[in-house]
C-alpha cells in the first residue's frame, strides 16, 4: 500500500514536470498521453519480465488443502489456537470467505496479548480470556508468552476441546508423557491436542487416530514440490509442518515403547510383541521418510543429529 501510494505521487510529479517542460507547440493532452503511455509500458515490461516467477495462479491449491487439512481433523465445536501466520491466515480465509467449519472457534496467540483485543472478547461466547498482566509477550518460549498460554488453557480446557499450533510449543520444554506448561499435549497430525492429565488417551487409541489423520493427509493434502517453491514460501512451510508433525508422531510412539519396555526393568511381553514390532516398523518408516525426503531439502525444523539419533535408536531396538 505504501509503495503504491508513492508510485502514484511519483507519477503525478512526473506528469507535472513533463507538461511544464513541453514546447509550446505540443498540446498538453499529448504530454499527458505520453506520461500515461510510458507508465503503462513500464508496468507491462515489469510484469512480463517477472511473470513466470510471480505467477501463483495454480499454487493456491497447496494453501487451501493445508487449511482444509487442519479443519478436517477437528471434532465439532473445537477451539483452534494458532500462533503462526500460516495457520491463522489459511484457516481464517476458509472460515470467513468460504464459510468452512463455522463451528470451530479460531483464536490467535499473537493477537491476545494486545490490549485492544479485549474489545473482541464478546465475539467468542463460551471462551474465558485471562486478564493481561505486565510482561505479556508474543515471543514463543518467553515467560510472558508461556504464562499467557498456561492461564488461557487452564481456564478453558475442562469444558472445551482445544488444539494448538504445532509451532506454538517450545519442544525443548516438553516433559514426560507430553507434559507442557501445566497441561499435557499429544501430537494430532499437524497440530497438538491439549489434555488434562486425567483424560490422556491410551496409546492404542491415540495411535489409531494418528494413523487415520496421516492417511487423510496423504489423500487430500497437496504437498508442495520442493523444487518449485523456494525456502520461506508458505507452500514450503506447509510441507515443513507436515514433516514436523510426522516427526512428533514418531517421537511420541518411540517414547511410549521405550518406557513400556523399561518399566520395572522388564522386557516387552509376548502379548505386546506384535504391537512392539509393528510400532517400531511404523517409526522407522516415518523417520526414514524424513531422513531421505525432508532433510536433503531442509524441510524439517528439528536438527539433523536428533533425527539421525532417533532413527538409529529405533533400528537398534
Amino acid at each position: 500500500m505504501v509503495i503504491a501510494m508513492f508510485l502514484g505521487i511519483g507519477l503525478a510529479r512526473m506528469q507535472g514536470n513533463v507538461i511544464r517542460g513541453l514546447p509550446s507547440f505540443i498540446p498538453t493532452s499529448m504530454g499527458r498521453f505520453l506520461v500515461i503511455g510510458s507508465s503503462v509500458a513500464l508496468v507491462g515490461l515489469q510484469i512480463s519480465t517477472h511473470f513466470r516467477q510471480s505467477n501463483h495462479s495454480k499454487s493456491g491449491v497447496v494453501m487451501s488443502s493445508y487449511g482444509n487439512a487442519l479443519l478436517d481433523t477437528l471434532p465439532p465445536h473445537s477451539v483452534l489456537l494458532s500462533y503462526t501466520d500460516i495457520n491463522w491466515n489459511s484457516v481464517r480465509y476458509l472460515q470467513e470467505c468460504e464459510h468452512k467449519r463455522p463451528d470451530v472457534t479460531h483464536l490467535n496467540f499473537q493477537l491476545m496479548p494486545y490490549s485492544w483485543f479485549s474489545r473482541q472478547h464478546d465475539l467468542y461466547p463460551g471462551i474465558t480470556f485471562p486478564q493481561l498482566i505486565q510482561g505479556v509477550s508474543t515471543e514463543r518460549g518467553s515467560k510472558g508468552f508461556e504464562q499467557l498460554m498456561r492461564r488461557f488453557v487452564m481456564q478453558n480446557m475442562y469444558a472445551i476441546n482445544m488444539y494448538l499450533d504445532l509451532h506454538a510449543v517450545n519442544e525443548s520444554a516438553l516433559g514426560k508423557d507430553g507434559y507442557y506448561n501445566g497441561f499435557y499435549v499429544t501430537p494430532h497430525g499437524m497440530l497438538w491436542k491439549i489434555h488434562e492429565q486425567k483424560k490422556m488417551p491410551t496409546y492404542a487409541k491415540w495411535n489409531k487416530e494418528s494413523k487415520t489423520l496421516f492417511q487423510m493427509y496423504n489423500q487430500s493434502f497437496a504437498l508442495a514440490h520442493s523444487a518449485k517453491y523456494p525456502h520461506g514460501s508458505w507452500e514450503y512451510v506447509a510441507r515443513k509442518i507436515y514433516f514436523d508433525g510426522l516427526y512428533q508422531k514418531a517421537l511420541h510412539s518411540l517414547q511410549y515403547w521405550i518406557d513400556r519396555t523399561a518399566k520395572k526393568g522388564k522386557d516387552v511381553t509376548y502379548d505386546d510383541l506384535d504391537g512392539y514390532m509393528f510400532g517400531l516398523r511404523d517409526i522407522v518408516k516415518a523417520l526414514n521418510g524424513i531422513y531421505h525426503v525432508a532433510l536433503p531439502v531442509q524441510c524439517v525444523t528439528y536438527p539433523r543429529k536428533d533425527i539421525v539419533k532417533n532413527l538409529a535408536l529405533t533400528y537398534v531396538r
